[in-house]
């Protein structure tokens, strides 16, 4: 039986899905870090810390 993501799964797709998991892993560690209250200094700087993780992870991959 054929799963969806079988051995002839685009690198592509699981790229961006794996690029996906680390965003929303980014955003939940974010909000456990700071108890659901992040200070509006560091949800400023989350846009800038996006880019950093998601070029390391994507060397890693």
């Amino acid at each position: 039986m054929k799963g969806v993501f079988d051995k002839n799964t685009p690198s592509i797709l699981v790229l961006i899905a794996d690029m996906l998991i680390c965003i929303f892993a980014l955003l939940v560690a974010y909000q456990l870090r700071f108890n659901f209250r992040i200070p509006v200094s560091e949800s400023n700087t989350f846009p800038t810390v996006i880019p950093f993780v998601l070029a390391v992870r994507f060397f890693l991959f």
